[in-house]
């Protein structure tokens, strides 16, 4: 799927205006999407404003959104360790390659 600069779901589009199987969202989904994506980050809504959006409004409970858009996410804590482990990773990384640079000029 494909996101203009606009955010809009354009490949999506083509693809079920030419009649190809593929996952149906609705409306208020692709709103909701498309105000998350927005690149300027003044104009991103807020998490409350989100949860105001009609698409959470009208959803069926939190466990129907647990069960339907967060089943199989890791969670935030895992999520968070895997990100500092990255970071430790790169990190180091830089300076391995800081220190190798420092002996090639002596």
């Amino acid at each position: 799927m494909k996101i203009t600069k606009g955010l809009r779901f354009s490949n999506y589009m083509k693809e079920e205006e030419k009649g190809n199987k593929t996952p149906k969202f609705s409306k208020y989904f692709k709103d909701m999407v498309g105000l998350c994506l927005d690149q300027d980050p003044l104009r991103r809504p807020t998490a409350t404003k989100l949860l105001k959006h009609y698409f959470f409004k009208n959803c069926k409970g939190c466990d129907f959104l647990v069960k339907n858009l967060l089943q199989g996410l890791p969670s935030v804590e895992l999520r968070f360790k895997e990100i500092k482990i990255q970071r430790v990773i790169s990190v180091s990384k830089e300076q391995r390659e800081d220190d190798s640079d420092e002996e090639d000029v002596e």
